[in-house]
């Protein structure tokens, strides 16, 4: 599953979910809190948003994401 990190209310990270919602493909969406804590910080060390994990692929670009 497609774990989708971002702002409550971040427009990057919504175009990803977006595209998952068109193609039917699964994914969850996890909010992240301003600043970033600890826990999000071990998945993602430079604390951007959004942040995209699928298995053992992650990527913090989202037009990479969309690809």
């Amino acid at each position: 599953m497609i774990n989708i990190y971002d702002f409550p209310h971040g427009a990057r990270g919504l175009r990803v979910a977006w595209l998952c919602e068109e193609i039917g493909m699964a994914h969850t969406f996890v909010p992240v809190g301003f600043p970033p804590d600890s826990n999000y910080r071990e998945l993602n060390p430079f604390g951007t948003v959004p942040f995209l994990q699928d298995g053992n692929v992650s990527m913090s670009e989202s037009v990479a994401m969309m690809f």
